[in-house]
């Protein structure tokens, strides 16, 4: 996947402006042993004071403050993750026909999307977006689009990366971006293929209504999921198919 840009930072002396605080200055944060190992560390935060909590996977971590959760993830290098972003675990390998059922599911979403809207490019937003048995990877046109979704059937982790439960994890930052309802219409359609994957998501249940409205009204599925309270994208008994 691309590396994004973290949008949303105004100019100096704008209310919007995130900061990047001392850490070390800050003795109320309660960091968990990855934070502190890798100190100092670019992580921009909206205000202070702050803590950590466990977040709804194993190497996901809510970061809170007075006026929003957070989830932050940590990368090989230890540089965290922020911006809007989903996540997902995976097991490395997909049976064929599972993926072929995902892809021709997501494939039926290319025109209805294009006329939303929203254009599927290739991952430097310039080329045309893979869609087949083998791969899924796409990204917004250029100029509305931010990290590349890429959804291998299988995945190549490097030697070191050990899966927590069988699954490996992946996400994509979006930034809210147009392409993020295809990314979110993506998980929905996987989800309903391979119950096993497990999704979180920086986004609140409403943020999914258009995707699963969408979901719904070109294959017939997709209401029945909600996000939790823990961001986790779940089946819901209280919702129609």
């Amino acid at each position: 996947m691309g590396q994004g840009t973290e949008g949303g930072e105004g100019q100096a002396g704008s209310p919007h402006r995130r900061q990047t605080p001392d850490l070390s200055a800050l003795p109320q944060i309660q960091l968990p042993p990855f934070l502190a190992r890798y100190r100092p560390l670019s992580l921009r935060v909206l205000k202070a004071p702050l803590t950590v909590q466990p977040g709804p996977f194993p190497e996901l971590y809510f970061i809170l403050d007075k006026s929003c959760a957070r989830l932050y993830t940590r990368h090989s290098d230890g540089v965290i993750k922020m911006g809007y972003t989903h996540y997902w675990r995976r097991p490395a390998a997909i049976p064929q026909e599972t993926m072929r059922a995902i892809v021709d599911d997501f494939g039926r979403f290319v025109r209805p999307l294009d006329d939303a809207g929203v254009r599927l490019c290739g991952g430097n937003g310039e080329d045309a977006a893979q869609i087949t048995p083998d791969v899924v990877s796409f990204n917004g046109l250029s100029g509305r689009a931010n990290e590349a979704f890429h959804f291998p059937r299988v995945m190549q982790p490097p030697a070191w990366r050990q899966p927590a439960d069988g699954l490996y994890s992946a996400f994509c930052k979006t930034a809210l971006q147009p392409y993020d309802l295809a990314v979110m219409a993506f998980l929905l359609v996987a989800k309903h293929y391979l119950p096993q994957i497990q999704i979180a998501t920086d986004g609140e249940d409403e943020q999914w209504n258009r995707a699963r409205d969408f979901c719904h009204d070109v294959l017939g599925y997709g209401r029945e999921y909600k996000v939790d309270l823990e961001r986790r994208l779940e089946i819901s008994s209280s919702r129609s198919a």
